[in-house]
């Protein structure tokens, strides 16, 4: 991947894969217990964010092995304080889920990606 290619906005022969279809397959396929369908809980620990690694990391492999793009999902879709009492997540882990500490985490995604290119070169 190089250049200009996968950035955004994309050009018309760019080509991205995005994911499956993150909280079905982790409540059907993986037995995960996500209340209310929300899978930003998980982020809180390290258990739940090797989860989301280990549903994100064969799509994220396949978008290297075919040389295309890949779109990261987020499972913060539903982190917001309405969702947040539902599910009883206080405000501030709320805040605590969205903050860089969390976000580092993630980038840890894009580090993986970056890595299995650096290994293929």
């Amino acid at each position: 991947m190089s250049g200009g290619r996968f950035a955004f906005p994309p050009s018309q022969d760019a080509v991205f894969l995005t994911d499956g279809g993150l909280e079905t397959s982790l409540v059907f396929l993986d037995g995960v217990d996500l209340p209310c369908f929300a899978s930003f809980p998980l982020l809180q620990s390290e258990e739940g964010r090797m989860k989301l690694e280990n549903y994100f990391r064969p799509y994220i492999r396949t978008a290297v092995e075919r040389d295309v793009g890949f779109i990261l999902d987020t499972p913060t879709w539903r982190a917001n304080p309405d969702w947040g009492a539902k599910l009883d997540v206080s405000p501030e882990a709320l805040s605590e889920i969205s903050s860089a500490r969390r976000r580092a985490r993630v980038s840890g995604c894009f580090a993986l990606i970056t890595h299995q290119l650096a290994c293929r070169r």
